[in-house]
């Protein structure tokens, strides 16, 4: 056994890494949503994004473990990171220029978060820098997220003493609570219910993403062999993902405008998570033998998904559910982009079958298409915005 634990030892240095690393990310956008007052589209695409990057980090340091005399599988972690810093940080920047941080936040609370979120991709830049000169360098990533955290602390100030508890300034202020605090409980109930099936999901679809066999000896056969094991894996994944990101995305603005629940509105919201639920494992198989069957199923799913989400919204405009501002082209345009993603799945099925590989750019234009054409209606802002003539 201790022979054992000496040979594995290895591997409990990328765990606790990997665990500092997420948690330190975790903190920094803890500590920049605290003191949002609402969300925009932009808001939300940059924490998909930011999400289906940190959800690949358990991943990457565990292909570091395997292969840690090797500097291919130490610069994708570093990569990573920057990605995810980045990431976390582009959103935070446009929270600020959109003025979506809570009204009593000061400048120096903010850009002091700011310092502390860009922190992460230049402490990261450095270590992907230096570990082109060896892998061992990969373990500077720590200690220069750590320098820069203390000279931000020095130089630019400390966060915890601007922002006070409940992510406001010391300064009181009265902010409007949240749309689900006003909302029935039940309706929170769902909400929450259907945010964990979710999570849940999209956190599966990784778990097709299996750490090579020790096979590799230089870093040209690791590359070709990453090239030819996983890139039909990690395709399959991204693109779950964001159909995954884009159903939650119109689940969410839906039930920001639902202020009523009708009799049947679980039921109907129990169907939509029972076709979210088989996602993944149509993304499994889409991964693992990209045939034009399998491309079949996965478009046939998310286009029967798509499906029930716009019946569900169709219920509830039926029942009169929703808030009471919403009528006329607003209602018109929120129903046309619940059905646009079923209609693009739809319509890409004989793609699907007969030319596998376009189908994925069927799938993604018409997304980008349907967005641009029907944008998510941001109903705080809606409500935010001062009474003048209906839409």
């Amino acid at each position: 056994m201790n022979t054992f634990l000496r040979e594995e030892a290895v591997r409990y240095a990328p765990f606790l890494g990997c665990f500092l690393a997420v948690g330190y990310l975790w903190l920094q956008h803890h500590r920049l949503y605290s003191v949002v007052r609402r969300v925009d589209r932009r808001v939300v695409v940059a924490n998909l994004a930011l999400l289906c990057l940190v959800v690949l980090i358990p991943w990457l340091a565990q292909v570091g473990s395997a292969y840690a005399g090797l500097r291919t599988p130490h610069l994708m972690f570093a990569a990573g990171q920057v990605a995810s810093g980045s990431a976390l940080l582009g959103a935070g920047l446009h929270l600020r220029r959109a003025g979506l941080f809570v009204p009593g936040l000061s400048r120096e609370a903010g850009r002091v978060i700011l310092w502390r979120i860009a922190v992460l991709p230049v402490a990261w830049s450095g270590a992907f820098v230096l570990t082109l000169a060896g892998p061992i360098w990969i373990a500077a990533g720590w200690p220069l997220v750590v320098l820069g955290s203390v000279l931000v602390r020095r130089f630019v100030g400390p966060v915890d003493e601007m922002v006070g508890e409940g992510g406001t300034s010391e300064e009181d202020v009265e902010v409007e609570p949240p749309r689900s605090a006003r909302q029935l409980p039940s309706l929170v109930r769902i909400e929450g219910f259907s945010d964990n099936l979710f999570a849940f999901g999209v956190t599966a679809l990784v778990f097709q993403l299996q750490v090579p066999d020790r096979v590799a000896t230089s870093e040209s056969d690791l590359l070709r062999y990453l090239g030819e094991q996983f890139d039909p894996n990690l395709t399959g994944y991204v693109l779950g993902f964001a159909v995954m990101g884009l159903l939650w995305t119109l689940h969410v603005s839906h039930f920001a405008l639902i202020e009523r629940h009708g009799r049947r509105l679980a039921t109907w919201n129990l169907v939509h998570l029972m076709t979210i639920a088989v996602l993944p494992f149509t993304t499994l198989l889409y991964s693992d033998v990209r045939y034009g069957t399998t491309t079949l199923l996965f478009a046939a799913s998310a286009a029967l998904a798509g499906l029930s989400a716009a019946l569900m919204w169709t219920y509830v405009t039926r029942e009169g559910l929703q808030v009471g501002w919403m009528s006329g082209p607003r209602l018109r345009a929120t129903s046309s982009r619940a059905y646009a993603l079923p209609a693009v799945m739809a319509a890409s099925l004989p793609v699907a079958w007969w030319v596998p590989a376009v189908a994925p750019l069927v799938w993604l234009g018409g997304a980008a298409a349907a967005s641009v054409r029907w944008p998510v209606l941001d109903a705080t802002a809606v409500e935010a915005a001062p009474p003048g003539p209906a839409a």
